[in-house]
């Protein structure tokens, strides 16, 4: 029942060091965040505020996919 148009949590079901992920993603020069609380490790979230379109979150998908590798 709750939804944020400037926020998406995705589930960690890969089980990423969401820490060292943001190192590796800060080189690129994106950033993402942990989730809240209980959560912290099992979530992670992109926000999608102001001028991000989809090539934008293409590019950082594709960051987090060569991460897993």
């Amino acid at each position: 029942g709750y939804r944020s148009n400037t926020v998406t949590t995705i589930n960690n079901e890969l089980d990423l060091n969401i820490s060292e992920l943001n190192k590796f993603l800060g080189g690129h020069n994106k950033t993402i965040a942990n989730g809240y609380g209980k959560l912290k490790e099992e979530t992670f979230r992109i926000g999608h505020m102001g001028e991000l379109d989809h090539e934008s979150l293409d590019e950082l998908l594709a960051l987090i996919e060569s991460y897993r590798k």
